[in-house]
């Protein structure tokens, strides 16, 4: 079975992030889409992206998957061999929308652009100097030879560097503490005292994506201006924003000098599929403006070449410019074919500037179209005439010109929009792109926000044998919709995948049978009443299962691949007239997200001991308390078997934990944990000022490959009643709290207990017996000069074997003292107490005072700390009304029923929650994992599977991944594998933390193996050998 350990994960994450790059290069080549270009001009293509500072980044949360660069690079399927704009999630390889994307800022002729409309080298964007390790981690990165690190992305923390620059632009280094580089979302709430500031530790979108870049390598020959620009790209999978992307750029002049005839803008190369024949157009956002949306489609609305095998519907793209600069709208635009596209700075300033009166636009008809100058015409009449068949064509989009003084910023966003363009040849249909189009202008006027799901919990998998375990974090469940301000997380969704990601199980379709989610495995939904069928979108709300935080799936095939995603989802609206659709955090589509891990289960080693810790004090697994009692549960849960190591760690308890309830703040008891070091005592906090566990039990966060659970008890009386009766047992009322009518009024004593102790009242009645206790006026907040004699023994009885008497620190609470015999008749009992029936410890009371104001017994214990000088007191209330044959009770109803004083030696017994305290502590040590010695192995246990081998298995992916396993092996042995006739074929390593192992079926010469009968020799280090043999037919 395989789990992956930290480093593991992430190689095996970036493997698979650029596996579709590998098959793609294997069974394509760039002449498939470029038959006609010269081998030189397509290795002009293969740019190197691995220098330096470069880092990449990965938009695949929606339906558009898309990868960027930290130089300017927006999209282009040339710079990664990647996705660049590919869409809907389930297309092909090849179905990719964009071969140029990039930000163009020009100043007086000098163009600064990492795009350009044709093969180039030209590259003027380059990331900031320190980007790598200040700007991005550089930990999280792509394996080598490349080893592109990717930037850092708000849901992936292992790629937030470790530091973070301060107010005045120093660099603060924070050695195992990890920061967000860039910004977080706008408060868009009115009504909010943060208004219009950032909202710290909260995301845009749910993949924020942040870079900086300048041109200190500007390729022109007058060198660099002095830009410098802040880029943040958000990725959304919500239904509503699956089909765009959006970017924000911050442009900051950092020449020293003012800046004049400067323009701002993107240069396009856009291709609804391969046969060059396209069409463009160009609408305004606001009438009476200028065009800012541009799309591109398919002139016959048919995937042809390339594409023509890909189910997937066909697509039209469009560039909508949402924010430009100093608010001037867009003031340029120009769409020209391929064949004239400008390669340097020369030929691209008079088109962004809109000057075809220049040698470097030989044809100005080419480029410029149309009376307007500035603006291209794009209706369909013009269209026709410019490219009657259409063309593979290219365009700037631009605002300027405009000054930029020194340190001056301005700012610039744009979104890419897919739609559906239908099924009609030659008549494609923009229904489904403006629909986008409309929901990315409401989400540009809301700071690019939007209603938006909990964010994606983290998740780690523990395979076993033919099982599954998934764990995960519960921080979703306290996030907060960035529209309503409303914490309205619903639950959990497990999916599981067995082909890598690309779907999640049984599809669900909308009425028209398009594929708009799958089906979940398993749910875990808050016990709410939010349930059934959502009535706005066709998914499940869940069935009141109750939360939990792990899940274990059963029943699976050893040595398969699967994945796993978990997504949170939130309530949604039900409520007629404003339904809403509940929103789930986005389905994994690589294993960079925190949501999504793989694993293969499969048996262990069979001289694997399985990590563990100590002490345990029960079966439960719960560790023993030092410093007292404590009914409080403290226990871990091992999820990351192979992160455990040999440590020792230590619970404390402390105040002041911030806990926010609603819009309340509160502080409160929480604990911290620490890993401390076995030899020099030094103590590591792992969680700091925590609150306890919830009713799940595993809610708190995942530390060093365990979960803790750190589970309060409640305070207060845990039992109360008489224990020991030699005759009837009393009918008195003896409770720690007034009745319940009169609960929560300021009027009333309320129910007070401060202490943990468990307290025994025995009856004495003799003469020489009892206690004289202080005597309270609770009125007038006085001690009387007498006391009362009490016919009663007190005692602690922590230890019942071992009691202590505290007797003497007994007090009897009364009310108004002073007051005249036939007043107090009608309000409080006659003044001191004892045990008969309707006697002193009983109040009579009258209308609206029946049971109001009882006598209070006061037990406490005093505590001397001589070194300190100092004296506390702990104990608790005890409210008694002693009860004759009739009264009347607090709701004024008359009772009739036999009184029962109790018997002289009977007990009254009051036991307490042992909650967990500041002077309790926990310490518990793991252990690793282990192999034993191999002298304990079943040979016999060792097998092949399958035997016989034909042709091929449900592990295999592909036809060149053949693939036997041989099972049930100690952690290291030698296998050997042999012909019939003695000819040795191949030998395999096997070294790991798995009870199994593959082999590729090819021989030591990589041939592939012939049919026939094998032999396999199994060598443990011991000496020991097992024998076998498989069977391969065809």
């Amino acid at each position: 079975m395989i789990t992956f350990s930290k480093n593991i994960f992430f190689r095996f994450l970036i493997i698979s992030l650029f596996m579709s790059t590998a098959v793609y290069s294997q069974l394509n080549n760039c002449n498939s889409c470029h038959a006609g270009m010269k081998p030189e001009q397509i290795a002009r293509f293969q740019k190197k992206t691995a220098a330096g500072e470069r880092g990449l980044g990965v938009m695949d949360k929606g339906q558009i998957s898309n990868y960027l660069g930290n130089y300017g690079v927006i999209s282009n399927f040339h710079e990664y061999f990647n996705n660049a704009i590919h869409w809907p999630a389930d297309a092909n390889t090849e179905t990719q929308y964009s071969f140029g994307l990039g930000l163009v800022v020009a100043v007086k002729g000098n163009v600064i652009t990492s795009v350009i409309g044709g093969p180039s080298e030209k590259v003027d964007w380059s990331p900031k100097n320190g980007s790598r390790g200040k700007l991005f981690s550089g930990d999280v990165k792509a394996p080598p030879p490349d080893e592109t690190p990717f930037l850092a992305s708000s849901d992936n923390q292992d790629t937030w560097p470790q530091g973070y620059f301060d107010k005045q632009g120093n660099w603060v280094s924070t050695p195992g503490k990890r920061h967000w580089p860039g910004h977080f979302r706008i408060d868009i709430d009115p009504l909010s005292t943060n208004y219009g500031k950032e909202v710290p530790n909260e995301f845009v979108s749910d993949r924020d994506i942040y870079c900086v870049f300048d041109d200190n390598d500007n390729s022109n020959q007058n060198g660099k201006v002095g830009i410098e620009v802040e880029e943040t790209a958000y990725s959304y999978g919500r239904p509503y924003a699956e089909d765009f992307l959006i970017w924000e750029f911050t442009i900051h002049n950092k020449s020293g000098k003012q800046q004049d005839s400067v323009y701002v803008g993107y240069v396009s190369i856009f291709r609804p599929d391969y046969d060059n024949k396209d069409l463009i157009n160009i609408i305004p956002s606001t009438p009476g403006k200028n065009g800012d949306f541009v799309y591109v489609w398919d002139v016959n609305n048919t995937k042809d070449g390339a594409w023509a095998k890909d189910p997937s519907p066909m697509g039209m793209i469009g560039l909508n410019v949402l924010e430009t600069p100093k608010n001037l709208g867009v003031t340029d635009f120009h769409f020209f074919n391929r064949e004239v596209a400008p390669k340097v700075d020369e030929e691209m300033w008079p088109i962004i500037t809109s000057n075809p009166n220049t040698k470097y636009v030989p044809i100005p008809k080419a480029i410029f179209h149309g009376n307007n100058l500035r603006m291209d015409t794009t209706n369909p009449d013009s269209m026709k005439a410019y490219f009657p068949e259409g063309a593979p064509l290219n365009f700037f989009i631009t605002t300027g010109p405009f000054s930029l003084a020194p340190g001056e910023s301005v700012k610039s966003s744009v979104a890419v929009v897919m739609g559906n363009s239908g099924s009609v040849p030659f008549k494609p249909d923009t229904t489904d792109l403006m629909k986008n189009y409309r929901m990315v202008q409401q989400m540009y006027k809301r700071q690019y926000q939007g209603s938006n799901a909990p964010p994606m919990p983290r998740v780690v998998a523990q395979p076993g044998d033919k099982h599954v375990k998934i764990s995960w974090e519960s921080d979703a469940e306290s996030a907060k919709d960035v529209l309503t301000g409303q914490n309205d997380f619903e639950g959990y969704k497990v999916y599981r995948s067995d082909d890598l990601g690309k779907t999640w199980g049984t599809p669900i379709t909308d009425s028209f049978g398009n594929v708009i989610g799958y089906k979940p495995i398993k749910i875990f939904d808050l016990i709410d009443g939010v349930k059934g069928p959502d009535p706005a979108y066709n998914q499940s709300l869940g069935d009141d299962t109750g939360i939990q935080h792990s899940f274990v799936d059963e029943n699976l095939i050893n040595g398969v691949e699967y994945w796993y995603c978990v997504t949170a989802y939130d309530k949604g609206n039900q409520q007629a007239g404003s339904i809403e659709q509940s929103y789930q955090s986005s389905l994994g589509h690589s294993l960079l997200q925190q949501n999504t891990v793989s694993a293969i289960p499969g048996v262990k080693p069979q001289n694997y001991t399985e990590p563990s810790y100590t002490p345990v004090a029960n079966a439960a697994g719960a560790v023993p308390a030092i410093g007292g009692v404590s009914q409080g549960l403290v226990k871990m849960d091992i999820v990351q078997p192979e992160l455990i190591t040999d440590s020792d760690y230590l619970v404390t308890f402390v105040d002041s934990t911030k806990q926010v309830v609603g819009t309340k703040t509160n502080y409160v008891l929480g604990f911290n944990l620490y890993r401390v070091n076995p030899t020099t005592k030094q103590k590591t906090l792992l969680l700091d000022h925590h609150l306890f566990s919830d009713g799940t039990g595993d809610n708190l966060p995942i530390v060093d490959g365990f979960r803790i659970t750190v589970q309060n008890c409640p305070s207060g009386v845990e039992k109360i009643g008489w224990t020991k009766v030699k005759g009837d047992t009393c009918t008195f009322d003896w409770r720690t709290g007034p009745v319940e009518k009169y609960k929560g009024r300021l009027d009333i004593v309320p129910e007070t207990i401060y202490t943990i102790d468990d307290y025994r009242i025995t009856i004495d009645t003799t003469k020489t017996g009892g206690t004289d206790a202080h005597w309270y006026d609770f009125f007038t907040n006085k001690e009387q000069k007498e006391k009362q004699h009490l016919p009663i023994k007190v005692e602690i009885i922590n230890d019942p074997q071992n009691p202590v008497d505290v007797s003497s620190n007994t007090w009897l609470f009364e009310f108004s003292v002073a007051a005249p015999e036939d007043y107090r008749q009608n309000y409080y009992s006659p003044l001191g107490w004892d045990v008969a029936p309707g006697g002193k410890g009983y109040t009579a009371g009258s209308s609206g005072f029946y049971e109001k104001y009882t006598d209070v017994l006061v037990l406490e214990k005093m505590i001397i700390d001589e070194a300190k000088k100092d004296t506390t007191y702990t104990g608790l209330y005890l409210n008694t009304n002693n009860f004759p044959d009739h009264y009347t009770n607090a709701n004024g109803d008359p009772v009739h029923k036999k009184a029962f004083a109790p018997s002289h030696g009977d007990q009254f017994t009051i036991k307490t929650y042992k909650p967990f305290r500041k002077e309790i502590t926990y310490e518990f040590s793991t252990k690793k994992v282990d192999y034993s010695n191999t002298q304990q192995i079943d040979l016999n246990k060792i097998r092949v599977v399958p035997d016989p081998y034909i042709i091929s298995n449900i592990w295999e992916t592909n036809q060149f991944g053949k693939k036997l396993m041989f099972n049930h092996l100690p952690n290291q042995c030698k296998i050997s594998i042999f012909t019939m006739t003695g000819d040795h074929v191949a030998d395999i390593d096997h070294s790991n933390n798995l009870g199994y192992e593959y082999w590729n079926m090819r021989s030591s010469n990589d041939q592939f193996i012939a049919y026939g009968l094998y032999v396999y020799v199994v060598s443990l280090p011991d000496g020991q050998k097992k024998v076998g043999k498989f069977l391969v037919i065809k």
